[in-house]
């Protein structure tokens, strides 16, 4: 779990690897929000490696006094090996943006296999 304390971002080690180029939804990534005071904006992850740009919606849900949020990571996000910069960006209804500190995460490389497997000779 990633926690978040007054929109400042701390990313555990044993939490940098967001997963190996080719992968495709085989880890869900947690943030714990240290409060509940924004549960009725909508969150997002915006990401960028090299150049290129995505941004996923957050599922939300309400623990206790925290706000958590979490995100499956699909293989459209696993496209190049290396450092990727986030941000989490909340919007209110009403056109109001909140952002967090920068923090980031690793890609990590892999064989990047043949879409089919060739018949046996």
């Amino acid at each position: 779990m990633i926690f978040v304390k007054s929109w400042t971002v701390d990313v555990p080690e044993e939490e940098t690897l967001l997963g190996y180029v080719g992968e495709n939804s085989v880890r869900t990534v947690v943030f714990q929000m240290d409060s509940a005071a924004y549960s009725e904006w909508e969150f997002y992850l915006d990401m960028e490696l090299e150049e290129q740009k995505n941004t996923v919606l957050l599922d939300k849900e309400i623990e206790g006094d925290a706000l958590l949020l979490r995100f499956a990571v699909c293989g459209e996000l696993l496209h190049t090996a290396g450092h990727m910069n986030a941000q989490l960006r909340a919007l209110a209804q009403d056109g109001r943006i909140k952002l967090s500190s920068l923090f980031g995460f690793e890609v990590g490389k892999s064989i990047h296999p043949v879409a089919a497997v060739p018949a046996a000779l």
